[in-house]
């Protein structure tokens, strides 16, 4: 799953100061630098707290130099600097990641994927008084990998909840060597593919691991075999959440603003065996859950017939609406058949289909 969250120049810093992401001289802990534009800079490896508070300004890091013409950039605290793209893992892929730390690789994994097709497909500037989009290849990212959801309340542990906070900078650089901003409204716009290709990807990674998943009502998946009452039991802070909305996104987000306190729990190290206790008392036995015969690599992979697939989504997108563009395509297919597509080979069926030509 996707959640999208605009930054400021001041609440960005003091999200990431407050909730002790940062170490003074080691760099951010669980943290990397990804993209083209953060190589560019000279940006590699885990992430230095002066590096980063320097590009939400639009600093070089190194020279400290402006990159982007920003005005007042560092005295606008309502001036966005980024947006947090966060890809979260389904709980039931967050709960075997427990037991099985290569389930923590395929997210990392699955997260890249997202962000390789934002950068190589997504990724626009704006030129001229007309503001006209142009399509660019090179984007800043700060990831920050998690493993815990909020507390709802400071004497309870939180709980278990994989994911990876991806700061997306305001700036990408042009051919000319000149440095812009970058177009976030397009990540709003196509959240709910991004999100999607996200899903698909970790699912597939999943199957590789011989993983069986199973599609939800609501778009999403989950590993086959936990119970819902072992998810429900993990998913409070989600629950708070509903509790204090009225179940539109707009009321979720501030419910979540409003319910959110800062991640307070001290005794890190102990979690797992608090959740992995926690799981035992709900007579949870995560070795029924991984398929017993380990199957080849080809065969793991949930493949199904991608003209079929697309003739399906082609049919449906039809009944609803006479015109629809690729990427409404893309995410019909992906969404009834998460971790079973094969995106270049379903982009390459698609320009191949003569109903679409």
């Amino acid at each position: 799953m996707l959640s999208l969250y605009k930054l400021t120049t001041e609440n960005a810093a003091h999200y990431y100061t407050d909730d002790d992401y940062y170490t003074k001289s080691n760099g951010v802990k669980n943290s990397i630098w990804w993209g083209k534009a953060a190589k560019e800079l000279g940006l590699n490896g885990p992430i230095i707290a002066e590096d980063f508070k320097s590009l939400l300004n639009g600093k070089d890091p190194s020279s400290q130099e402006s990159l982007v013409n920003r005005k007042s950039v560092s005295k606008d605290k309502k001036m966005r600097p980024g947006t947090d793209l966060t890809f979260s893992a389904p709980k039931s892929v967050t709960i075997m990641a427990l037991y099985d730390e290569r389930i923590l690789m395929a997210h990392k994994k699955a997260v890249d994927s997202a962000l390789s097709e934002i950068q190589n497909n997504l990724s626009y500037t704006r030129k001229g008084k007309a503001r006209e989009a142009f399509k660019i290849d090179n984007i800043a990212v700060a990831q920050f990998h998690h493993n815990t959801s909020r507390q709802i309340s400071r004497n309870l542990a939180p709980d278990p909840q994989l994911h990876t906070h991806c700061v997306t900078f305001n700036l990408t650089k042009e051919s000319s060597s000149n440095w812009k901003s970058l177009s976030h409204d397009i990540f709003y716009q196509n959240s709910k593919y991004i999100g999607m290709l996200y899903q698909n990807e970790l699912a597939k990674n999943l199957h590789e691991l011989n993983y069986e998943t199973q599609i939800s009502k609501k778009g999403t998946f989950e590993i086959k075999g936990i119970d819902r009452k072992i998810i429900d039991h993990f998913s409070k802070r989600r629950i708070k959440i509903l509790e204090n909305s009225d179940g539109s996104i707009k009321s979720r987000r501030e419910a979540n603003l409003k319910t959110r306190l800062s991640k307070t729990y001290t005794k890190e190290d102990e979690l797992p065996d608090i959740w992995k206790k926690e799981l035992e008392n709900l007579n949870f036995d995560h070795r029924i859950i991984k398929k017993e015969k380990i199957l080849k690599k080809e065969d793991s992979i949930q493949k199904k017939d991608n003209s079929r697939q697309l003739e399906s989504a082609i049919n449906h997108l039809k009944e609803r609406q006479s015109v629809f563009s690729q990427r409404d395509l893309e995410f019909s297919v992906l969404q009834y058949n998460i971790g079973g597509v094969n995106l270049e080979e379903l982009r390459n069926d698609i320009s191949k289909n003569k109903e679409l030509l």
